[in-house]
């Protein structure tokens, strides 16, 4: 594998690519632009061969709130910590799909990309970070629907459930946090991706497990005591509550043992990942 580097008007010197973590955050740094065409790419990727069109990026989020809200908040009168259900389930879920659709969009990065690789050098952190523009647009469509509920409730209740506070600070760094668990498992499922297709159609079990084992559809404070140290193993219930918390200026308290969870996941899964994937991605796009 080789790259260019210009070193003069209308000279570019050809050479093998450089090894090591270093050199590729130098790539990334240095064609930092492509990350947002990759971004934009998956964005198209989101209503490619439709016949709504766009109309299908606002309309999912839509029908996926209005049938959870019908089940979890009306048919099972799932515990809201004394909001609507409406207001409590579009909080967790913005928190969620930051998780959910940037862990899905990673995966897919070397996959949907593969026929640039073969003819190309390009880096492939770039295509991995695109992952974050399509990401930001489907979780703020949920912040959206946050936004116009919380407008709507205080029309007819006369009453505003998020409280103007220095503990909203917490909501970007809880989203943050987010974020970085995704990335971290997207450092390994992107080169599972790109290997077999098994990796994506496995991860829609996954996540799907991984969202109810979340505080998304109910508070902490529903699950029994007993469970609640082990439940907070799970790296994504203390951003979820955080975020939750920031916004209402009411939650549960989170054991200690959940914002270890999270911090570690960052830490050993990210630092592992970025290994991994700097490791195997020419292995895994040459086998693919």
């Amino acid at each position: 594998m080789s790259t260019a580097t210009e070193v003069g008007a209308g000279e570019r010197i050809i050479e093998p690519r450089a090894p090591g973590l270093i050199a590729r955050l130098a790539e990334l740094w240095r064609d930092r632009r492509l990350i947002n065409y990759f971004g934009r790419r998956y964005i198209r990727k989101l209503y490619a061969r439709t016949f709504l069109g766009w109309l299908w990026i606002p309309l999912r989020p839509i029908l996926e709130v209005g049938a959870a809200v019908l089940i979890f908040g009306g048919l099972l009168s799932a515990p809201s910590s004394g909001v609507p259900y409406l207001l409590f389930f579009l909080v967790g879920i913005t928190a969620w799909a930051v998780l959910d659709r940037g862990l899905y969009w990673m995966t897919r990065s070397l996959d949907l990309n593969k026929r640039y690789l073969k003819i190309l050098y390009i880096p492939r952190l770039t295509m991995l970070l695109g992952a974050v523009l399509p990401t930001l647009l489907e979780a703020s469509l949920y912040a959206a629907l946050l936004v116009l509920a919380i407008f709507y409730f205080v029309l007819t209740d006369g009453q505003s459930y998020v409280v103007a506070s220095w503990a909203l600070l917490v909501a970007p760094a809880a989203i943050a946090a987010v974020a970085l668990v995704a990335v971290s498992f997207g450092f390994f499922t992107a080169i599972f991706g790109a290997q077999s297709r098994d990796m994506r159609f496995s991860l829609s079990y996954i996540t799907r497990f991984w969202f109810f084992m979340t505080p998304v559809i109910y508070p902490l404070s529903s699950v029994p005591p007993s469970y609640r140290t082990l439940a907070c193993l799970n790296p994504m219930v203390a951003p979820v509550e955080m975020f939750r918390a920031s916004i209402f200026s009411r939650g549960g308290h989170v054991p200690a043992t959940g914002f270890a969870s999270t911090g570690l996941t960052i830490l050993l899964v990210g630092g592992l990942g970025l290994w991994f994937y700097n490791r195997s991605e020419t292995a895994a796009l040459d086998g693919a």
